[in-house]
């Protein structure tokens, strides 16, 4: 069933981020790219460098340089721990006149803020928060004067992690960007299914129109059933119960555990069709304000054979808007695998970070 409709509902608020994020356009929205050179890569050593012209005209103290894992790895990261060299200054260079020779971009104030210094990054897990965990603390505050971009850089010299990991990062522009979707948990099985019941989202957008469209497609459902999509903007608690809740009278029963991922705002019907499976369309208004928001959807639908709470539900389906971006003033240069003098320039490209 294609079913199209406008939804009236305020988009979940994302989560502002302590201190200066850049570039600002991501401070809440996840990143349009993904990167592991030098924080998640496995080869050693190496050499980065990032210019940022978003930082001029405001000073500033900066104590500590922090990135976030990139939002569409849902697989655990293991702690880990570096040797790096950290160094920053007012750049003596742009965005857009970056040098590929690495020391002809710092400024005349460059200073190492951190020497063989040992970092160690946490475990982390994919969650529906945009947290800085990777934070790299520096040995004392730089004093930046805003009196030009800033730059930062790092060496690797050493690293423990044997995966590579990757980070939140952006990419050229973009007038027209899709909604991000995850998919998370697991669903139970409906009567007469082998396996749980699950859905995943694909949505896309016209940002000229003002709308974006959600997209649900799902399998091993009730056959020819009404079904329930909930629908939340978070996946935190629900009237002060922590999620995902287990539903009582599930464990033990044909359905198997049955999990509610989210605090339900809103809900609407669908229909299955004979194999079980759903296909919905969900049209959404949406402007600039909603850059970063975010949706949760679940499905729900009655079985009473199947547990002694008499429903079963899917795993649940995370959207998050990305409001349309121009070039960002923000540019690279990056050695993989040696800390020679010169490296590869990539402009309105890199990774989103904070300063504090």
């Amino acid at each position: 069933m294609r079913n199209r409709i406008l939804l009236a509902l305020a988009l979940g608020p994302a989560l502002a981020a302590q201190g200066y994020v850049s570039p600002a356009h991501f401070t809440v929205a996840e990143g349009n790219y993904y990167g592991a050179l030098p924080l998640g890569t496995t080869t050693t050593p190496d050499r980065y460098l990032q210019v940022h012209d978003d930082f001029a005209g405001t000073a500033r103290s900066i104590g500590a340089l922090a990135f976030r894992r990139d939002g569409g790895n849902p697989y655990e990261y293991q702690a880990y721990s570096m040797l790096v060299d950290v160094l920053v200054s007012t750049a003596a260079t742009s965005s857009d006149l970056i040098s590929a020779t690495f020391d002809n971009n710092h400024g005349a104030n460059k200073t190492t803020v951190g020497q063989f210094k040992l970092v160690q990054f946490p475990v982390t897990n994919h969650t529906s928060e945009r947290a800085f965990d990777y934070r790299i603390p520096f040995d004392r505050p730089f004093a930046f004067n805003g009196a030009g971009p800033f730059c930062w850089e790092i060496k690797v010299s050493s690293r423990t992690n044997a995966n590579t990991f990757y980070f939140d990062a952006f990419y050229l522009a973009n007038s027209n960007p899709y909604p991000y979707d995850w998919t998370w948990g697991t669903g139970c099985k409906a009567t007469g299914e082998t396996y749980p019941m699950s859905m995943s989202g694909g949505s896309y957008a016209n940002w000229s129109g003002g709308s974006v469209t959600l997209r649900y497609t799902g399998y091993y459902f009730p056959a020819n059933a009404l079904i329930t999509l909930l629908i939340g903007a978070q996946d935190k608690n629900f009237g002060g119960i922590p999620l995902p809740y287990e539903l009582p009278g599930t464990n033990g029963f044909p359905s198997g555990k049955c999990f509610l991922y989210l605090d339900p705002l809103l809900t609407v019907p669908q229909l299955t069709n004979a194999q079980g499976q759903l296909n919905a369309n969900l049209g959404v208004g949406v402007n600039t304000s909603n850059n970063g928001n975010l949706l949760f959807v679940q499905a729900v639908a009655i079985d009473t054979q199947a547990n002694a709470f008499g429903l079963v539900l899917g795993n649940m389906v995370q959207t998050q808007v990305l409001a349309p971006f121009t070039n960002l003033p923000i540019s690279q240069v990056y050695l993989q695998g040696g800390i020679g003098a010169v490296g590869t320039v990539s402009k309105n490209i890199g990774y989103v970070i904070k300063v504090d």
